[in-house]
C-alpha cells in the first residue's frame, strides 16, 4: 500500500513538470480605451500629495499598514 502510493505520487511528480507545448495564434492587438485619465491639479482644484516620512520608530517593518490607502483609486 505504502509503495503504491510512492509509486503514484512520483509519476505525478513527473507529469506535472512536463514542459507545455503551447501553440500561441497570432491576434491582432486591439487597444482598449484607458479608464482613468490623469487630470492636472489646475483642473480640479485639488492639490494634494501624499508623502509619508518614515523614521526608525515609524516604518513599514514595525507599521505594517503604512502605505494600505497609499493615495492609488
Amino acid at each position: 500500500m505504502k509503495n503504491s502510493i510512492l509509486y503514484i505520487l512520483i509519476f505525478i511528480f513527473f507529469v506535472g513538470c512536463k514542459e507545455k507545448e503551447e501553440i500561441l495564434s497570432e491576434t491582432s492587438e486591439e487597444k482598449t480605451p484607458a479608464l482613468f485619465e490623469f487630470l492636472d491639479s489646475n483642473q480640479t482644484g485639488i492639490d494634494f500629495h501624499n508623502s509619508i516620512t518614515e523614521t526608525e520608530q515609524f516604518n513599514f517593518l514595525l507599521y505594517e499598514y503604512l502605505y494600505n490607502g497609499g493615495g492609488v483609486a
